[in-house]
Parts: C-alpha cells; sequence; structure tokens
C-alpha cells in the first residue's frame, strides 16, 4: 500500500480545518499561521525530516509503521488533538510536547512501555498522563494504536491496554476527518 497520499490527504484535512490556537511556546514561528487574542494559530508544514526521524528511529526498539514515519519524515507539526488523541509535535525544536523527546521524558515509565514494545505518539488529550502508543507486539507493519494506562505501567511495571484507539495509523487517519464533499 502506497500511504504517500493518505497522509497527504489527512494533513490537507487538517489545514483546511478549524484548528484551535495554541500557547506561543507550543508553536515554533515556522508553524504559525496568524495569532488571535487565544494564541497562535498552527499549520502542518511539508519539510524534510528524515535525518531527524532515522536518527530517533535508531533509538527505538521497532521501527515505526510505515504511515507515521512517512508524516514524520515529510512533514512538521505542533502537538494538536485530534480525533480522541493528541499527537505529539514533530517541530525538531524544543517544543513541550516533542515527539523524540515525550517517547523518554518519563524516567519511569518510558523504559517500561519500550521494553514491552510500546511506542508513544501521544495522549488522549492534553495533559491526561495515559500514554497512546503503536503497539509493536503485533505481526503488522501497521502497528495497533492503543491506550495504556500510566497507573499500572509507573505502579507495577506492567502494561494495561485501557482501549484499542485503532487498527492502524492508516485507519486512524481515515477515521478521524470526514471526507470532503463536493
Amino acid at each position: 500500500m502506497n500511504v504517500a497520499p493518505v497522509i497527504d490527504r489527512f494533513v490537507d484535512r487538517v489545514n483546511a480545518s478549524d484548528r484551535k490556537a495554541m500557547d506561543e511556546d507550543e508553536v515554533p514561528s515556522f508553524l504559525r499561521d496568524g495569532e488571535s487574542e487565544w494564541g497562535v494559530g498552527w499549520k502542518i508544514i511539508k519539510a524534510d525530516n528524515s535525518a531527524h526521524v532515522a536518527a530517533l528511529t535508531e533509538r527505538l526498539p521497532q521501527p515505526l509503521p510505515p504511515s507515521f514515519q512517512y508524516l514524520v519524515s515529510n512533514y512538521s507539526f505542533p502537538a494538536f488533538e485530534i480525533g480522541d488523541l493528541l499527537l505529539f509535535a514533530n517541530t525538531g525544536q524544543p517544543t513541550p510536547w516533542e515527539l523524540s523527546e515525550r517517547i523518554f521524558a518519563d524516567r519511569y515509565m518510558s523504559p517500561v512501555l519500550l521494553q514491552a514494545g510500546f511506542i508513544q505518539i501521544g495522549n488522549p488529550f492534553f495533559y491526561n498522563y495515559d500514554p497512546v502508543c503503536f503497539d509493536t507486539t503485533s505481526a503488522k507493519r501497521e502497528y495497533p494504536i492503543v491506550q495504556l494506562d500510566h497507573e499500572v505501567a509507573l505502579q507495577t511495571g506492567g502494561i494495561e491496554i485501557v482501549r484499542r484507539v485503532a487498527p492502524s495509523f492508516i485507519d486512524f487517519v481515515n477515521g478521524v476527518l470526514p471526507a470532503r464533499s463536493g
């Protein structure tokens, strides 16, 4: 499956949608799309992040699924909520929600997740601490996305899936935004 057209359409749909303004420290200047009394606007932009993503991938126990790898290798974006997921930022800058930092940020929980085969890509929403991860224990190349209980990981070093977010990142992006009509 060629994931590029699906991810490119997803980016177009996100950029065409109403996007919640954010605090200035969450959106690097090159991703800003206007300002208002509620904060700064933002957009997803085309960018060659392949070197940055290759360095990140070397630190992971499994490769990223092709669809997500395509997104983060070819686009920069701040952290944003879409559907029932806060997707971590991919800016290459020191933002509070930067993917390459958040995956490893919690010195207690992050090693538990990674050793068990879960790569965190977000949370259910801003300031909820449950990790939303790719479940790389699946034999598929496009891993399921699951939400884990952070307290179980922190208190017992175990993994408890709270819910299945989507069968894959492709399924997620196809399901979060309605197709344009007309």
